[in-house]
């Protein structure tokens, strides 16, 4: 990635191999990706991280942040190498070349992730199977013996997912810009219920502004409701929300902090993160439906 690519690109070449179709017909199993990481675009180590964590996912798939130094100063690259053999000899090896061959003095590898491995029907290991007992514990019981446990808590919750209420004809309702199925980022403007689709669960939405949505299914749709606009509602610190911005957009985001009284800190789930601080509760919802909303009878149903 060229280090005059600007965001708009990144943007563009993130939806484009976010499409597995597209993905699997541009790219051979085994590809490279790679960019020099200014400090003031962090958004290059989160673009190439993406190929790791939503387009190949699956092992041989490794990502390396390093640092090439000279006299002066340090520059961040990131790599991502897919079906690569040896990744790591050949890594090492190839930053050796690159510190011989050029002005740079040395380098330094600061992180490397794998991808998801992937289910080994009926597996079984050639090499020793190496039990607990081959390991010396002397060190880890010590460690374990001095620890002082403040508390700890786990609560799994496992709901069956709901379906999701009809829509009615001129409906006030929240509308996913260009939705391409990905959980982020993702933005909403208000619109209006012009009729149902062609497509069973799907609907024509107009926007506020005259902006014609395409045909939208269900799940790119959210209803208002009652506990939107209820002043006393109050938020969880990693609740997922949608923040209304100063032109009514919709962007969804996380609470990160509660500042106040019905007042919060928020990041959004865009490429930089953004925070906003001492954001009012009113300009904030969750970004799902809840059970309530999705399961309640709407009628009359658009014919």
């Amino acid at each position: 990635l060229d280090i005059s690519m600007p965001l708009e690109m990144g943007k563009i070449i993130h939806k484009v191999f976010n499409n597995t179709s597209s993905y699997d017909a541009l790219l051979e199993d085994s590809h490279l990706v790679f960019s020099p990481v200014p400090s003031e675009e962090r958004w290059r180590s989160v673009l190439v991280d993406r190929f790791r964590t939503e387009m190949a996912l699956l092992d041989p798939a490794h990502r390396a942040i390093f640092l090439l130094s000279d006299k002066s100063q340090q520059y961040e690259w990131s790599l991502f190498v897919s079906h690569g053999p040896d990744f790591f000899s050949r890594l090492s090896e190839g930053l050796s070349s690159i510190v011989e061959r050029s002005g740079f003095e040395t380098y330094s590898v600061l992180e490397v992730e794998n991808g998801m491995k992937n289910l080994v029907a009926a597996f079984v290991p050639t090499s020793k199977i190496v039990h607990d007992s081959d390991y010396d514990k002397t060190e880890a019981a010590k460690q374990w013996m001095s620890q002082r446990p403040m508390g700890h808590q786990s609560i799994i919750q496992m709901n069956m997912a709901a379906s999701m209420a009809p829509l009615k004809r001129n409906e006030r309702v929240l509308a996913e810009v260009d939705p391409d199925g990905s959980p982020w980022p993702k933005e909403f403007q208000v619109g209006t219920v012009l009729g149902k689709g062609s497509v069973e669960g799907s609907y024509f939405v107009q926007g506020e502004a005259d902006e014609s949505f395409d045909l939208l299914r269900r799940e790119y749709i959210r209803k208002f409701s009652p506990f939107d606009s209820d002043t006393s509602k109050r938020f969880e610190v990693g609740d997922v929300i949608l923040y209304q911005d100063e032109q009514s957009v919709y962007r969804n985001g996380v609470i990160s902090a509660r500042t106040g009284e019905n007042e919060y800190s928020i990041y959004l789930l865009d490429f930089f993160r953004t925070q906003h601080h001492k954001v009012p509760g009113s300009r904030l919802m969750l970004q799902w439906e809840s059970a309530a909303e999705s399961t309640e009878e709407t009628e009359p149903q658009l014919s």
